[in-house]
Order: structure tokens, then sequence, then C-alpha cells
């Protein structure tokens, strides 16, 4: 029955237990110490609670996961907690990955079991190279950056060679229109008037009797 009530403590963050009392998890989250460098782990706020009520939903799933009666899951849970009450008043007892459970005072006390805070201290490293996924390709970091310069070079290059086929054109067409209007300058007779060059002649003067 041990093992049904941690799982069912762990998935819904309370058991009831008689004798006992009432155990809740309050979870905390990780919190970072930027002063003394370390980051605290996650760790739960445990509550203990006075009262031998169990709730329904706890006896259906211990009935479901023991295979018995609710009736039977209960005596067999009200026997669990009078033995479990009776260790308290003595040396305790240790829930794995809940906490120590004392009794002090009449008053059952529970100390939640945490993990050891850890350093939080920034590192940079350079070089420092780690795999990036690019489409089905796995690549490092360097080959990444390297691809990322190689871009702007690639893009430069095309543009130059834009210019200069721009102004290559650019080229052959004033030349064709030079060539057009040499050509025109000795063909406006095809293109303007066909009438002859109008000229003046001078005939020697004769008297006329």
């Amino acid at each position: 029955m041990f093992k049904q009530l941690t799982n069912y403590l762990l998935q819904y963050r309370q058991v009831s237990i008689p004798s006992v009392g009432t155990i809740r998890l309050v979870r905390q989250p990780a919190q970072l110490d930027v002063a003394a460098k370390i980051i605290t782990p996650p760790s739960y706020r445990t509550e203990i609670t006075s009262g031998d009520a169990v709730p329904e939903h706890q006896l259906a799933y211990l009935s479901a996961s023991l295979g018995d009666e609710k009736h039977t899951v209960l005596d067999r849970l009200s026997v669990f907690g009078q033995r479990l009450q009776q260790q308290l008043r003595g040396d305790g007892f240790d829930w794995k990955g809940i906490g120590l459970i004392e009794s002090d005072g009449g008053q059952n006390v529970i100390t939640p079991s945490g993990l050891q805070p850890i350093p939080a201290e920034r590192v940079l490293r350079q070089d420092a190279e780690h795999n990036v996924l690019v489409g089905d390709q796995e690549m490092t970091s360097t080959q990444m950056t390297g691809r990322r310069e190689e871009v702007p070079s690639i893009a430069v290059g095309k543009r130059s060679l834009s210019i200069i086929i721009g102004w290559v054109l650019l080229a052959f067409a004033i030349l064709f229109i030079v060539f057009l209007l040499y050509q025109g300058k000795f063909r406006i007779g095809a293109t303007g008037s066909k009438q002859s060059p109008i000229g003046f002649i001078i005939a020697p003067s004769k008297n006329i009797t």
C-alpha cells in the first residue's frame, strides 16, 4: 500500500492517512540568487494537517490499484496509519523523496528532502562549437558562421557582374545610335525631299535688239 500512497501523493499533491493526517505538497520553482551566484533547485513546501477523513477519490484510486473493495482498502489504510503514527513517536519516518515525518509535541511535522544549491556562474568560452540542424544536414556553428559570410560576398560578386554587363550594353547601345546617325547623314535625300538641290547659274548677258 505504501507504494500506491506514494504514487497518489506525487500525482495529486496530497494524500490522507488516518491517525497521521493529510500531507500536501506545494511546488516551488527554482530560483536564481544573483548575489550568491547559485541556483536553488525546485522544492516542495510540505504541509500536514490533522484529520482522519479519506477523500472518495483517494479510496477509488487505491481500490483500483490494489484490486480490493473500498471498505477493505479503508480498513487497511487505518491499520497502516496507526502503525505509522507509532513510528513517528519514535525515530520518525523517512519518506523517500518526500521528507522526514516526525511527531513533535503531539503534532506531526515534516522536513522536506530537498536538493542542494548548485553554482550558477557565467562562463564565456572562445571558439566553442555546437551542432546545428539545417534542413536534413547537421552543421557546426563555425560552418554556419562561414556560410553566412559567404552569402554577402556572393551577392556582391553578382552585383558587380550585373553592373559590368549593364555598362557594356549601354556602350553598345551608344555605338549603335552613333552608327545609325552616321548612316543617316548620307541618306538625307532618301528620307527627305527627292528634288535636286537648287543652284544659281550666272549666264553671260546678251544685247537684245
